[in-house]
């Protein structure tokens, strides 16, 4: 197992600025990708919120 570890750190080592440079955007890309999941993941919850609402105070004016 030390051996594998070890391997990798100098393939790390080994890599070009232009590698790093493409990482860094792939990054950024997923970073993006989280934020949208969060805003969609919002947007369905507050969706559902205002749904649960509406269907309570129609059973409220419905039980008077």
């Amino acid at each position: 197992m030390e051996d594998e570890d070890r391997k990798g750190g100098v393939n790390k080592d080994e890599i070009t600025p232009g590698v790093e440079e493409e990482e860094e955007e792939v990054g950024r890309t997923s970073e993006t990708y989280v934020g949208i999941e969060m805003v969609k993941t919002l947007t369905i919850n507050t969706h559902r919120l205002s749904l649960m609402s509406m269907k309570s105070s129609n059973h409220i004016q419905n039980s008077r």
